[in-house]
């Protein structure tokens, strides 16, 4: 009867690691980085609006290149929240093994 429920323990212990690699390394810092993405867009956006409206730029006109900017937003924000939750579980083992 013990054995049944070490083993139960075990699997939603294995379970709770598994969705927490899953939400710390993989989740968060796709989401993070689609903030990122976002960010970067909207700002390229109406910073070449006022370019138009203000500036020498005569038409108002997105290319491709302006997607691959928004692309480096993405990684910047996706490599910083991963290498933040690397460091917490890295300090927190850290204190583990005091």
């Amino acid at each position: 009867m013990k054995g049944n429920i070490v083993s139960k323990t075990c699997q939603r212990k294995e379970k709770t690691i598994l969705k927490k690699f899953l939400f710390n390394y993989i989740l968060k810092p796709i989401f993070s980085g689609l903030w990122g993405f976002a960010f970067f867009l909207i700002m390229l956006i109406s910073l070449k609006y006022l370019g138009s409206v203000i500036g020498p730029m005569k038409n108002f006109k997105m290319d491709f290149d302006d997607v691959l900017f928004s692309l480096i937003g993405f990684l910047l924000i996706f490599l910083i929240t991963l290498l933040e939750n690397i460091k917490k579980e890295g300090t927190a083992t850290m204190e583990n093994n005091d």
